[in-house]
């Protein structure tokens, strides 16, 4: 899950627009040859396009991991404020004889 998340960061930035290193390797670039510059640049959007989906379906998958916790939590306190509730009747029997 570490690892989801980390990827969810970087590619957020890239989609951002912070692209660290990518921009002083477009600046190089621009240096070699424009059939190389094209297929370099064809690549990184490519690239680019790939994060995007991958963030998109890893954003996809958080949220679902966010609403089954969220379901389960809330199971859990009805289970726990049940077992409280039979706690006080097996404590106080004469309780519930009235």
């Amino acid at each position: 899950m570490f690892d989801h998340v980390r990827l969810l960061i970087l590619c957020r930035n890239l989609t951002r627009g912070w692209v660290g290193g990518w921009v002083s390797n477009s600046a190089i670039v621009q240096q070699h040859n424009g059939q190389d510059a094209v297929q370099q640049g064809i690549g990184n959007v490519d690239q680019l396009i790939e994060l995007q989906k991958r963030t998109k379906s890893l954003e996809v998958e958080l949220r679902d991991m966010q609403d089954h916790y969220s379901s389960m939590s809330l199971r859990f306190a009805e289970v726990e404020a049940q077992r409280e509730e039979l706690v006080m009747v097996v404590r106080n029997p004469r309780s519930t004889q009235r």
